[in-house]
């Protein structure tokens, strides 16, 4: 699955922190896909929009709706400045959230909020300890790391900019989830 430009595969291993660099949009996808199909209970994603993001490929989709499947405990939080273009630009990813509503989430963020939440917030984080994170929203340069403790600060943000957001993607045409 991993592009030659993407560096070594990520597979961590118990007690083990690996860091593995990437510099294009096809090697983000591939850490992205990788992280989704690793995910055992949770998954937080966030991006100023997601139009960079591999959401209306058919094999992220799959690896979506096969986490949340696994087990109703399974989460997937995804957080945005603008979600308005992500209906029209990934039906597939549209239907597995409908399908998974209550597991399934998405809010964006408050006009308020939108400074803490960066132009550094483009990443996934895959069981609180798997961050797959460009290091600008607008350059392909990045890295995938299996490191909770270089995951933890990202996810204390998520965290705190998720109270404060409001939902979006509602599951119904009503707007009710």
């Amino acid at each position: 699955m991993a592009h030659p430009e993407s560096g070594p595969e990520l597979r961590p291993l118990a007690g083990t922190l690996v860091r593995t660099p990437f510099d294009t949009r096809a090697a983000f996808a591939d850490h992205l896909q990788d992280a989704l199909e690793r995910a055992q209970r949770e998954v937080w994603m966030t991006d100023r929009d997601f139009a960079d993001w591999p959401l209306a490929q058919p094999a992220f989709a799959t690896a979506l709706q096969s986490f949340l499947r696994v087990s109703a405990a399974n989460r997937m939080r995804l957080l945005t400045l603008d979600a308005d273009r992500i209906p029209s630009q990934a039906p597939r990813f549209m239907q597995v959230l409908k399908s998974h509503a209550s597991s399934a989430q998405c809010r964006v963020v408050p006009p308020h909020a939108a400074a803490r939440f960066g132009e550094a917030c483009s990443m996934l984080i895959a069981d609180r300890s798997l961050l797959v994170r460009r290091f600008h929203r607008d350059r392909p340069r990045g890295a995938a790391e299996f490191d909770p403790a270089a995951a933890r600060p990202w996810l204390d943000q998520f965290e705190t900019v998720w109270e404060e957001s409001s939902p979006a993607l509602t599951s119904t045409t009503l707007g009710l989830g």
